[in-house]
């Protein structure tokens, strides 16, 4: 996970729909539905500032072949208010049309089922945090782990944040292995 850094929202729509933001659970789910027509530009501007990146795995969604969704990085369901607050959103992995694609318990990220529902926001490790990296150790077998030097409740805080997202998803283990592999090879080839 990398921080990502927030510019402004790009998005005139947006904007106007924050300035008198929802105040329940339904009215913000409602009210994202009816933002359909401004989503994928807003989704276009989140992906330049994040370089293609998924706020929370880094993968190219799109080379993968699982897209992106708009991620509300506290829920709109726990928090109404911040629906349309561009702070909250950010690009995440795996357009919603693609998770039957993914094997059962393959899905990562904001579609998972903990992180669709109310989660322990003070545990969790936020895209959002600038110190966010600190707290995760990437392996050559592919596996995410909370950094070696962590105590305590960060420690606990990572390893949270990793079941949460299900950063260790058998599809993203794989794919970090291969980046290993290829950089193995390359490395050993010069």
């Amino acid at each position: 996970m990398r921080f990502v850094s927030k510019g402004t929202s790009g998005s005139e729509g947006l904007d106007y729909a924050h300035a008198n933001p929802p105040i329940d659970a339904e009215a913000a789910t409602l009210r994202w539905r009816r933002f359909k027509p401004h989503k994928k530009r807003l989704l276009e501007h989140l992906l330049a500032e994040q370089q293609h990146l998924c706020c929370y795995s880094e993968l190219r969604a799109d080379e993968a072949g699982l897209e992106y969704h708009i991620e509300h990085v506290v829920n709109k369901g726990m928090v109404p208010h911040r629906t349309f607050d561009y702070e909250n959103l950010s690009a995440s992995a795996i357009h919603s049309e693609k998770i039957p694609s993914l094997p059962r318990g393959e899905v990562f990220g904001g579609h998972t089922p903990g992180k669709m529902t109310a989660y322990d926001e003070a545990r969790f490790v936020s895209c959002r945090d600038p110190e966010c990296e600190r707290f995760f150790a990437y392996l050559s077998d592919g596996r995410v782990i909370p950094q070696d030097d962590l105590l305590g409740a960060d420690r606990e805080r990572a390893q949270y944040t990793i079941n949460l997202l299900n950063l260790n998803s058998p599809y993203l283990v794989v794919r970090r292995r291969n980046w290993w592999d290829t950089l193995d090879l390359e490395l050993s080839v010069s």
